[in-house]
């Protein structure tokens, strides 16, 4: 693959990827749902919206089409489940809004499993995903970019290990940029990665898939609290988007607190990431590395957190 930077490659990196909504909702697409509730069925139209305060979540906002049932708000303690088709999402949800009128019934729900998007048996050849609240860092392998006419520099570094290559590049073009912001309790997209293979091959969804979440618990590892990888994205050779998820990565509303990883040497990541992955392969290490980084994270923040899932 050598060392083209993501820049170079698609048109990740400025600014407009990180324009994700500092406050209230943004709008990801609205697509025809089928929603089950006990044993009715329901075709409405569904508005899949991201916000990032007070944390990162998910809405599936349904109704205002005549549709769905003045009585629906009766039967908020049963299971729900929502498919959309077209986006290959099918998942259990709950309901945290209901507003009815003598027209129509209008609800606003959250997903309650963590895969809501079904992996399809595709193959790809990258995957870029986001990043919530890493902190900053200095990278061997900086972009450039032109931003307002002005040469803009975002921090990158390259983690291999055996067939993959992953490149995570700032948000920020300097690393001091953020310094004043980064103890804030806040939520943002700091940071952008890619996925690839070595070899430049594709490769399956479900191998991403498995990617993204070790990514999740390394950069936790690296922060010392949860550095939420998310939104991950599947694109063919030709550059065509056929893959996405809604999965969202816990995060901690902190950005930086006490951890082994220095911002000042982005590069010691690459060095640690190839054993990492190593271990996190082998069912009998991955268990208990996410055992000792869930605790690691707890001894942070002095807060527990429900991860029990997730290993």
């Amino acid at each position: 693959m050598g060392d083209a930077p993501m820049a170079q490659q698609n048109d990740a990196i400025p600014m407009k990827a990180y324009k994700l909504l500092k406050s209230g909702d943004t709008l990801l697409f609205e697509e025809a749902a089928r929603l089950s509730v006990e044993e009715e069925i329901y075709e409405v139209r569904c508005r899949v919206s991201i916000r990032l305060q007070p944390r990162p979540c998910l809405f599936f906002e349904m109704g205002g089409d005549g549709n769905l049932p003045r009585d629906l708000q009766t039967k908020r303690g049963v299971e729900w489940r929502l498919e959309i088709p077209t986006r290959g999402i099918s998942t259990s949800v709950r309901c945290v809004c209901c507003s009815s009128d003598s027209q129509d019934t209008i609800i606003r729900a959250v997903p309650t499993d963590r895969q809501v998007c079904v992996i399809p048996d595709l193959e790809v050849q990258r995957v870029e995903f986001r990043v919530f609240n890493f902190p900053h860092f200095a990278g061997r392998h900086p972009v450039y970019s032109k931003m307002n006419g002005q040469s803009a520099r975002y921090e990158r570094e390259i983690l291999e290990s055996d067939d993959w290559r992953v490149e995570l590049v700032g948000a920020q073009t300097t690393l001091w940029s953020m310094l004043n912001n980064e103890y804030a309790a806040d939520y943002r997209i700091t940071h952008v990665g890619q996925i690839t293979r070595q070899d430049g091959q594709d490769f399956a969804i479900g191998d991403a898939n498995e990617l993204v979440l070790a990514l999740h618990w390394f950069l936790s590892f690296c922060k010392g609290s949860w550095a939420g990888v998310s939104l991950p994205l599947g694109y063919s050779r030709d550059g065509t988007c056929i893959w996405e998820s809604l999965y969202l990565g816990y995060t901690s509303s902190c950005i930086r607190c006490q951890s082994w990883f220095d911002p000042s040497r982005g590069e010691i990541m690459s060095q640690v990431f190839p054993g990492f992955l190593s271990r996190w392969r082998d069912p009998d290490w991955k268990r208990a590395i996410a055992r000792a980084i869930y605790w690691y994270t707890i001894g942070n923040e002095m807060r527990p957190v429900q991860t029990e899932r997730w290993f």
